[in-house]
């Protein structure tokens, strides 16, 4: 049997001519099944990468209680991923690694008659320890290294938990994943240049609650609720975008800067930040980034009336001041929700982008 390919009618057996609407035909045979479309031999590559990508790292065993420390190099370039072992290769996890002690997540793997170096140290998470007084609640603490000599931008902190869950058959089971957590200074998992050398960077749950994950339990239908408290270990994985001069990204002093935080209200009573910033070096600054956090009087994250979330904290966040010449201030002023409950603003970070052979002999 076989339809018209204009109408869908059926034809007459032999008929070149629709009797219908007058098209003319090769007869289409009903079974005919449509050609499956072919994945390019990149393309099928590409989602055997994010697959493998997607797979959970392998648990460690042990007693007690653990802090992990694990370090990753990913150097990142235009938008693509570009690894140790090759371009747009992901690089594959050390053959082993004791997470209990922080150590470099560096290591030799043997293949064949090559040996293949697998180094995860342009970027380092180390010392990662669950600390109870980031704003004064519990929270993450950890070193973080740049061995590059150069300025990163954009580095991505992310933060996975084990804890335990009941399984299917209501049995204790030990479960990793990805656990809710920001960057204290910048309210996000970004942090925007990480200069060479060591830095500590401490993270804060989103929720203001410190509640960090969540599991339905099939066996019994409730949803658990966990805080770090309730985590057996944890581990923080860092990356970067990318890598410039550490010349154009200078390291500030206390005294490089000056920035002055007043809460205020404007005609219509609703309140405002004014951020002011002076320039006290000696060379011009093509930007600055000033970023700020509001804190409740006990010393904690502020919060909205009604709202568990830390994000209207940083509402005032990452103003940007261009072009400022040696002692020259320049200042923005920024409004934030009238029912946060902030006692005051704080600045965590300042970041300045230097004008090249603009210093004065002075």
């Amino acid at each position: 049997m076989a339809f018209c390919k204009n109408c869908g009618k059926k034809l007459p057996e032999d008929a070149f001519f629709c009797p219908s609407c007058g098209t003319k035909n090769e007869p289409v045979a009903e079974d005919a099944a449509p050609s499956e479309p072919t994945l390019p031999v990149d393309a099928k590559t590409d989602v055997a990468v994010r697959d493998n990508e997607a797979q959970p790292a392998p648990r460690k065993g042990g007693k007690g209680k653990l802090i992990a420390a694990a370090a990753l190099v990913l150097v990142v370039g235009g938008g693509a991923a570009v690894f140790a072992s090759g371009a747009l290769a992901p690089k594959e996890p050390p053959a082993k690694q004791d997470v209990a002690d922080g150590s470099k997540a560096s290591s030799d793997e043997t293949r064949g008659d090559h040996l293949v170096k697998t180094r995860y140290e342009d970027l380092e998470a180390d010392d990662v320890v669950i600390a109870d007084d980031v704003y004064a609640r519990p929270g993450v603490r950890f070193k973080m290294k740049n061995n590059t000599g150069e300025v990163l931008k954009d580095a991505i902190v992310r933060v996975y938990g084990t804890y335990k869950v009941l399984d299917s058959y209501g049995d204790e089971q030990l479960k990793e994943d990805e656990i809710s957590m920001v960057v204290a200074e910048t309210g996000s998992t970004n942090i925007p240049r990480v200069l060479p050398g060591e830095s500590t960077v401490e993270l804060i749950p989103c929720d203001v609650d410190g509640v960090v994950g969540t599991h339905k339990s099939t066996y019994t239908g409730d949803e658990q609720q966990y805080r770090l408290e309730d985590m057996e270990s944890v581990r923080v994985e860092v990356a970067f975008a990318s890598r410039t001069g550490s010349e154009e990204y200078p390291e500030l002093k206390k005294d490089d800067y000056k920035v002055d935080l007043t809460m205020m209200v404007n005609d219509y009573n609703n309140p405002l930040l004014k951020v002011r910033i002076t320039n006290q070096t000696n060379y011009k600054w093509r930007m600055a980034r000033v970023y700020t956090v509001g804190v409740a009087a006990d010393g904690s994250i502020a919060r909205r009336s009604g709202s568990s979330g830390v994000a209207s904290a940083y509402d005032c966040t990452d103003r940007l001041f261009e072009y400022l010449n040696p002692g020259e201030s320049k200042e923005v002023e920024v409004s934030y929700h009238g029912d946060l409950d902030v006692d005051h603003f704080e600045v965590t970070r300042v970041v300045v982008e230097k004008e090249l052979g603009s210093e004065s002999e002075d």
